[in-house]
C-alpha cells in the first residue's frame, strides 16, 4: 500500500486546526454542575460560626454500615481545638434505652416478666403505700390498687428512679453488678470501648467540654456537668443506669444498629425481634406522651423510637428509611434561638439518606 506523505508546513497546520476545534468543543461543552453535598457538618456550620454551637460530631448509618460519620466546630472553644470524631461524651438519660435493652435481654431468658410485681425481684417494695395529697400539710397514706411493675398507670412521670430500679433488677437477677452486665453482654461483644460510667484518663482527654449559653444569651460559656461529682475518672461515683454513661458517636452506632437490625449485630442475637418490638412500642396506653422500656416512641406502628439527654446529645432509629441518626454535642441550653434550629437542621440533613 501506498503511503501518502504529508510536508512539514501541512503537518503543523493540520495540528493547529485540530487544537483548535478541541478547544471550541471544550468551550461550546456546558461544565457539569457540581454534585449537591451531603455533608451535614457543612449544614451546621453556619451555627458554629455564629456562637450558637461549640461542636458537634454526627453520625448516621443504615443497617449495615456507617454513611457518614463527621465532626464540625470545636471540642473547647477557649483552646480553638477541633472537635474530632472519635470524641467522648456524657450522653445522660440515652443511658436509658441501654438499661431497656439489658432489661429485656432477661426477658428473653424468661429470668424477668414486665408484669411482674418490682417486690418479686426487690422485697423492699412489699408493703408500699400510696400517697393522697388532702389538706395543707396534710397527706394520706392508702393502700395502692395494684402493686408497682413496669406497667404504666393512669399518670406518665418521666422517672431516673424507675430506670435505676430497673439497673438493680438486672443486678439481682443476674448475679453480677450492673456495670459488669452491661460490659460483658452488650459492650465488650458488640465492640463498645468507649461507653463507661468512668472514662479512663486517656478517654477524657477526649472529652468535649460542656456549654451554656451566656448571660445575655449571645454565645456560650464553659460549663461543667452539675449531675456529676469530680474527677470524672473517680470510682467512688456510684453507677447511674438512667443517665450515667459517656459515649462516643460510633459506640451509640453500633447499639443502635443492633436494634434497628431487630436484635442482630455482626451474625450474633442480642435480642429477639419480639423483644426489640415490645420496648420500642408505646406502653403508655392512650396518655398523651409516647414511651416504651426506656426509649422514647412513636404511635405508629414501625415508626421512629430513640432518645435525647440532658446535655443535647440524641439518637434516633427509623425503620422506615432503615437509618439511624446520631447527634453528639454538649450543650446545657442553647443561645441565639439554637434549641429550635441546631437539631432540626441535623435531622433534615441526615434523614436525607434514606431518600
Amino acid at each position: 500500500m501506498q503511503k501518502i506523505r504529508i510536508n512539514q508546513p501541512i503537518r503543523q497546520r493540520l495540528f493547529l486546526i485540530a487544537l483548535l476545534l478541541a478547544a471550541l468543543q471544550f468551550v461550546a461543552t456546558p461544565a457539569r454542575a457540581a454534585e449537591p453535598t451531603k455533608s451535614i457538618a457543612a449544614q451546621l456550620q453556619p451555627f458554629v460560626d455564629s456562637h450558637t454551637l461549640a461542636g458537634a460530631v454526627t453520625l448516621v448509618a443504615s443497617r449495615d454500615k456507617v454513611l457518614i460519620l463527621e465532626a464540625v466546630g470545636f471540642a473547647d472553644l477557649a483552646a480553638q481545638k477541633p472537635m474530632k470524631t472519635d470524641a467522648l461524651f456524657w450522653i445522660a438519660s440515652q443511658s436509658k434505652p441501654i438499661t431497656g435493652t439489658a432489661l429485656m435481654m432477661l426477658v428473653d431468658e424468661g429470668k424477668v416478666h414486665v408484669d411482674d410485681p418490682v417486690e418479686k425481684y426487690l422485697p423492699e417494695f412489699r408493703g408500699q403505700m400510696l400517697g393522697v395529697p388532702q389538706e395543707k400539710d396534710q397527706v394520706l397514706l392508702k393502700k395502692p390498687a395494684r402493686l408497682v411493675t413496669f406497667e404504666p398507670g393512669s399518670k406518665y412521670d418521666y422517672s431516673n428512679a424507675g430506670i435505676n430500679t430497673a439497673g438493680r433488677i438486672i443486678e439481682v437477677v443476674s448475679g453480677m453488678p450492673y456495670e459488669e452486665f452491661l460490659e460483658k453482654r452488650l459492650f465488650k461483644p458488640l465492640g463498645m470501648k468507649d461507653t463507661t460510667f468512668w472514662p479512663t484518663e486517656k478517654q477524657v482527654q477526649r472529652l468535649a467540654k460542656s456549654y451554656k449559653p451566656n448571660a445575655d444569651k449571645t454565645g456560650l460559656e464553659e460549663t461543667t456537668i452539675g449531675q456529676l461529682t469530680y474527677p470524672l475518672t473517680d470510682r467512688k461515683r456510684g453507677p447511674s443506669p438512667a443517665g450515667g454513661y459517656f459515649s462516643t458517636a460510633t459506640d451509640m452506632a453500633l447499639f443502635c444498629r443492633m436494634v434497628l437490625n431487630g436484635g442482630m449485630h455482626d451474625g450474633k442475637r442480642y435480642l429477639s425481634e419480639a423483644a426489640v418490638k415490645q420496648m420500642t412500642s408505646t406502653q403508655t396506653g392512650e396518655l398523651p406522651q409516647t414511651y416504651g422500656f426506656g426509649w422514647s416512641t412513636d404511635r405508629r406502628p414501625g415508626g421512629p423510637y430513640g432518645h435525647g439527654g440532658a446535655y443535647s446529645t440524641n439518637m434516633r432509629v427509623d425503620p422506615e428509611r432503615g437509618l439511624i441518626m446520631i447527634f453528639m454535642v454538649q450543650h446545657a441550653g442553647w443561645p441565639n434561638d439554637g434549641g429550635n434550629k441546631v437539631f432540626p437542621t441535623f435531622m433534615k440533613a441526615a434523614e436525607a439518606f434514606g431518600k
